[in-house]
């Protein structure tokens, strides 16, 4: 939530925007969540691929998969 306020405030700083608008508030910050969970997964992909080779491949940029089959995104627990 303050990445947002610190957006908008960037904004406002160097591009003359409004500073204490809502929907642009709401706006940048759902921008930011998206990109910060995309990443989180992407990262959390490559280390289940990367650290245990021998069990896990990957099956796209946001799931892995039991070498020799299995359901896409199953982590071990």
């Amino acid at each position: 939530m303050l990445l947002g306020a610190a957006d908008r405030f960037l904004i406002f700083a160097l591009f003359q925007g409004e500073l204490l608008l809502p929907s642009g508030y709401l706006i940048d910050t759902a921008t930011l969540i998206v990109i910060a969970l995309t990443a989180h997964r992407v990262t959390l992909v490559a280390a289940m691929v990367k650290q245990y080779p021998w069990l896990y491949e990957r099956a796209g940029p946001f799931a892995w998969r039991r070498r020799g089959g299995g359901a896409p995104g199953e982590s071990a627990t």
